[in-house]
């Protein structure tokens, strides 16, 4: 009895070491994306990606959270950049809401989804929980930098593994840029 209980622990053993192994090689692929939907997200938190008031983001904020949110690495309208065109009504808009609903009419405006907000301080919830995700992004980030390490650690000479992550950084760049 022993025996088939070793053979059957062996058999389980060797799977979990071929997901951890697939785990590792998809995780390193992905990071780089991961790592930088975290980043821009716990910009677009506090709305650093767009111009408001007196307030003009670097055009590296804006062009990143234009990326992040329209997938579309350009300025916005309002800053006339090259890429602001974008082509469709629903992104000509340059601080379109996602949460927005899309009217009937084209020329009808969206309707809201929430009540106009007053510039005032946000509320004690709102700011709490913008705290809350932005330790979570800073939480992911880091996270994932470990795990790209921890996966590298025994694959340093492991052309494939380099490669994906070599791949996940080149091709999003890539398809955002070209």
């Amino acid at each position: 009895m022993s025996g088939q209980t070793r053979k059957g622990g062996g058999a389980m053993a060797a799977r979990l070491a071929l997901i951890r192994k697939i785990h590792g090689y998809v995780g390193l692929f992905i990071a780089p994306s991961v790592v930088f939907f975290a980043l821009t997200g716990a910009f677009q938190l506090y709305g650093l990606h767009e111009a408001k008031g007196a307030y003009h983001p670097p055009a590296i904020l804006e062009k990143l959270g234009n990326l992040h949110k329209d997938q579309r690495f350009g300025l916005s309208e309002h800053r006339g950049g090259p890429d602001a065109d974008h082509g469709d009504a629903d992104h000509a808009d340059a601080d379109h809401d996602h949460d927005a609903r899309p009217s009937a009419k084209p020329d009808a405006k969206p309707l809201a989804t929430a009540p106009a907000r007053a510039e005032a301080a946000p509320p004690f919830r709102e700011a709490a929980l913008k705290a809350l995700f932005l330790i979570v992004a800073t939480g992911l980030t880091l996270s994932t930098l470990l795990g790209v390490w921890m996966a590298l650690l025994p694959h340093r000479r492991n052309l494939l593994a380099v490669s994906l992550l070599i791949a996940g950084v080149i091709l999003p760049a890539a398809l955002a840029l070209f």
